[in-house]
């Protein structure tokens, strides 16, 4: 099964890239700002699963390196996306909930090669992550209502740069 362990990097990486680009941009949209079509997004994706791939193919560890980074980088990208956007919508709750999701996926990376890996440590880290993908649902569909009920009140509609 380390195959399927392996599996979860290759559709992680490209994910939060194009989820950032995603969101990055319903946000721009939502606060009356220029948003581009984010072409960028697919094309990058690409790359890093490519260069992965390369790695992979000469045999060098350094695939799940480059696919650990994209994710982490992208995942550190989508999180200040979604705080700042549930900020500017004056959620003060959800940017919390969404910051606390961020430090908690964080210092879970930094313990699965830290500490050993027990039963006992296993249950508390996949309950910490339950707790921070709670969080993130939460915070999520508290963005999700104040997006849907109209514009955000910190934007003057028809004002922009």
């Amino acid at each position: 099964m380390a195959w399927l362990d392996d599996a979860l990097f290759w559709f992680l990486a490209p994910g939060f890239i194009v989820l950032f680009a995603g969101l990055r941009r319903a946000a721009r949209i939502d606060r009356d700002m220029p948003a581009g079509p984010e072409r960028w997004a697919e094309p990058s994706a690409a790359t890093v699963v490519a260069v992965a791939l390369v790695a992979a193919a000469a045999g060098l560890g350094a695939w799940f390196a480059v696919l650990l980074a994209a994710s982490t980088v992208g995942n550190v990208l989508v999180a200040v996306t979604l705080i700042g956007w549930a900020r500017d919508r004056g959620d003060g709750a959800a940017a919390v909930l969404f910051g606390g999701n961020l430090l908690v996926v964080l210092g879970l990376a930094g313990t699965a090669t830290a500490l050993e890996q027990t039963v006992p440590m296993q249950w508390a880290e996949q309950t910490l992550a339950m707790a921070a993908q709670g969080m993130f649902m939460v915070a999520s569909i508290r963005l999700r209502g104040r997006v849907v009920r109209g514009p955000a009140p910190s934007v003057v509609r028809g004002s922009g740069p």
